[in-house]
């Protein structure tokens, strides 16, 4: 993929939906970054008795995360064009399913900090891994919310309630930040990318435009959460 100037009047399409999800990704480094520094207090004193309050914010912002994740992607695929059937709709499953419609790769795809360079000298992006699964994003929001959910006294009595695991926490995190602070989003045919790089701490975000490609995703790895 190689950046090139956007025509008219894509290019004002182009903005407008770069503007719309950068907003989501911000959203989702700012919330991130809340779960690391509470996740510090967790680990530095772990028996406190409040230590609950920790776990509770840090799972309800997995949670969130995963939402602003799924609408930064169906808003980017709205305002380019693309016909969303159901925008009243919020659960991560049922949302991406409609993107899943229209795209091949209608999630995040992991890449390199760096460039790389195409043979005339253009920039390339570099994918690391293959694209975030829906199904992933929809298992996480799922495991978070069944935390927040008493259910059934049966269940209380019968002492089948989740329980918060910490390591479990440390890998979405991880798996978050990595893509959240350097990813593409592939809009319907890769006709255009969402680009989000982070250096020196500083998000960028900017869109490419191709006449169309393939994205080849046998050498590359699941992306792992």
């Amino acid at each position: 993929m190689t950046e090139k100037a956007l025509a008219e009047p894509a290019k004002n399409r182009a903005v407008r939906a770069i503007d719309i999800y950068r907003d989501f990704v911000v959203e989702i480094t700012k919330r991130l970054n809340a779960v690391s520094d509470s996740i510090s207090e967790l680990k530095a004193n772990p028996k406190h008795p409040n230590a609950w309050q920790n776990c509770d914010f840090c799972w309800l912002q997995i949670r969130k995360i995963c939402e602003y994740l799924t609408i930064g992607i169906v808003a980017a695929h709205h305002f380019d064009g693309a016909a969303i059937a159901d925008l009243h709709k919020w659960r991560p499953k049922e949302l991406l399913a409609q993107v899943s419609k229209l795209n091949d790769h209608p999630t995040p795809v992991l890449i390199s900090s760096s460039f790389g360079n195409g043979v005339d000298g253009e920039r390339q992006i570099m994918p690391l891994a293959r694209p975030i699964k829906p199904g992933a994003i929809s298992a996480v929001y799922g495991r978070c919310s069944d935390l927040f959910h008493l259910g059934s006294l049966e269940r209380i009595l019968s002492d089948k309630l989740p329980a918060y695991e910490i390591a479990q926490l440390d890998r979405w995190l991880s798996a978050f930040q990595k893509l959240s602070a350097n990813h593409a989003l592939f809009l319907p045919g890769i006709r255009k990318v969402m680009v989000c790089r982070t250096e020196d701490n500083e998000q960028s975000f900017f869109a490419l435009e191709s006449d169309g490609a393939i994205f080849d995703t046998s050498e590359l790895s699941e992306f792992e959460i």
